[in-house]
């Protein structure tokens, strides 16, 4: 059986494994969402994956025509590598293709985006189940009432993974989560989904429903199927993604170092901190809803801007 991530794309291009998730497999290596565009539009969207950081982990842009990886994956072809992919075009239905070499262009530049399978192998090391590992699903993805920040022609609805978590177990899932800055970090909010506009766990946007146990709690994180739906929004005359759940699998371990233009210049471990400064401030023990107020990558943004500050002012607020 095929082991290593490139023995897994070589299997994914000849079609051995269908068009079937990736969740699961070449456990504790980085798997990555696609969106591939005209050049044309490529700054306005490594922009947009700046600004909403934290469903939109930036890995990798590669140069015009450039159907590897990099340094990501050196010996690897994009264009065939993963299981299924949704070509766009000028806001048609999406065409769902195993191969997307009649669509290539030596103008199309493509973008891996952090994935939330990378860190299911780190749950599972820790004890915590992952429903949809074990029931042989697609994790559930649902769009919710967060507006991401515009750039350009993209803009669009946060997505976001669930995945039911038993209550003993959240604090260790958001634990072990949280390191994972590149594939999204930890969840964004455990509990009820109506606080993200989320009526019904069982009939998601994206994926499959994903079945709770007794005692589970829904937790969600920010998911990077947020890339798929800005840039279907935009109408672009060309884009490609994955098809959700359809990953590409890179040749390097989740906890290795990637320097990703998001982090700006500064360490996964500062923006984990920060990441874990705003779940704290979510900590909403009177029930006033505060949470609902809370924005994904808001924190790492203050941060960024502090860092760059000549002057800071502070205010109490008080008079």
């Amino acid at each position: 059986m095929a082991k290593t991530p490139k023995e897994v794309r070589e299997r994914i291009g000849s079609g051995y494994h269908g068009m079937n998730p990736t969740s699961g497999l070449c456990a504790g290596y980085l798997q990555a969402n696609l969106v591939v565009m005209p050049s044309a539009y490529a700054d306005d969207f490594e922009e947009f994956c700046k600004l909403n950081c934290r469903a939109c982990p930036l890995l990798f842009r590669s140069a015009p025509g450039q159907v590897d990886a990099g340094p990501l994956a050196a010996n690897s072809d994009v264009r065939r590598e993963l299981p299924a992919y949704k070509v766009f075009k000028s806001g048609a239905e999406p065409e769902l293709v195993a191969d997307i070499s009649e669509h290539w262009t030596d103008d199309l530049v493509t973008f891996y985006v952090g994935c939330s399978f990378s860190f299911e192998n780190a749950l599972n090391s820790a004890g915590v189940p992952v429903r949809n590992i074990e029931q042989k699903k697609n994790v559930s993805m649902y769009k919710t009432n967060r507006q991401c920040e515009p750039v350009g022609p993209f803009s669009g609805a946060l997505v976001v993974s669930m995945r039911p978590i038993p209550k003993s177990k959240v604090e260790t899932a958001i634990e072990v989560t949280e390191r994972s800055v590149l594939a999204h970090g930890g969840p964004i909010y455990c509990g009820d989904g109506a606080m993200l506009g989320i009526s019904d766990l069982n009939t998601p946007d994206f994926g499959e429903a994903v079945i709770s146990e007794e005692a589970d709690v829904p937790c969600f994180w920010a998911c990077g199927v947020t890339c798929m739906t800005a840039v279907m929004d935009a109408n672009l005359p060309l884009v490609i993604t994955h098809s959700p759940g359809c990953m590409f699998i890179a040749d390097i371990l989740e906890t290795a170092s990637v320097p990703s233009p998001i982090l700006s210049g500064f360490s996964s471990s500062l923006m984990a901190t920060a990441n874990a400064v705003e779940r704290r401030i979510q900590v909403d023990p009177g029930n006033r809803g505060v949470s609902a107020l809370a924005l994904p990558s808001q924190v790492w943004h203050a941060a960024l801007w502090l860092a760059g500050a000549n002057k800071v002012v502070l205010t109490t607020g008080m008079m």
